[in-house]
């Protein structure tokens, strides 16, 4: 991969942006103390997130007087997502890996790792997330891609319906979450934005 759209990527690995705003940062969004901030163009919202010395460093060094990654064609403007989507699927296919692996990967990837050190909450608050059950499927991509396939049944048949793949699937959430209690808690506050009226009579319990 070109050296700009590999270090776009390890930006979005590292604070879980959207490869969109990283790459719509601008020189003055990266800060000496190793902060990077901006306005996620998706929400709105404020977002920051620290970074270490050494990729501030790259990214001070990436940077032109507009853009901190700015587009080699064009240096007025920045380089776009298509760019670097098309670079990743060029490394995947030299590779020979047979996923689908695209910029937002990285956002997932970030959003298992949070998840694993802080809880679902602080990945809901970190990607901006208006409804946990969102989140969860971020936090639990891991889960619902690659420990389905795992668990998964030759194709052509109909075991992935049986109970045993339900009770292992479940089985690994429980284990990943950490107990009973947290998956009951989380598929809870997933449920309850999904059918508000069980909310409100739960509530007024």
């Amino acid at each position: 991969m070109r050296d700009d759209n590999a270090l776009a990527l390890r930006v979005s690995l590292a604070t879980g942006l959207r490869i969109g705003d990283v790459l719509a940062l601008r020189p003055q969004d990266v800060h000496a103390d190793g902060v990077i901030s901006c306005t996620c163009q998706k929400t709105g919202k404020p977002f920051a997130a620290s970074l270490s010395a050494r990729m501030v460093r790259a990214l001070s060094n990436n940077a032109n007087y507009l853009w901190v990654f700015p587009s080699p064609r064009k240096p007025t403007e920045h380089k776009t997502r298509q760019a670097v989507w098309a670079d990743i699927k060029r490394a995947v296919r030299l590779c020979g890996l047979a996923k689908n692996i695209t910029p937002h990967s990285a956002r997932k990837i970030f959003a298992v790792g949070e998840f694993r050190r802080n809880g679902l909450e602080a990945v809901q608050n970190e990607l901006q997330h208006d409804r946990i059950s969102t989140t969860m499927i971020y936090a639990f991509s891991d889960l619902l891609g690659g420990k389905r396939r795992q668990f998964a049944p030759e194709r052509g048949t109909n075991e992935g319906n049986s109970p045993e793949f339900v009770e292992k699937f479940v089985e690994s959430l429980v284990e990943n979450l950490g107990g009973v209690e947290a998956l009951r808690a989380a598929l809870w506050a997933s449920l309850t934005e999904i059918f508000p009226d069980a909310q409100r009579a739960a509530q007024a319990e």
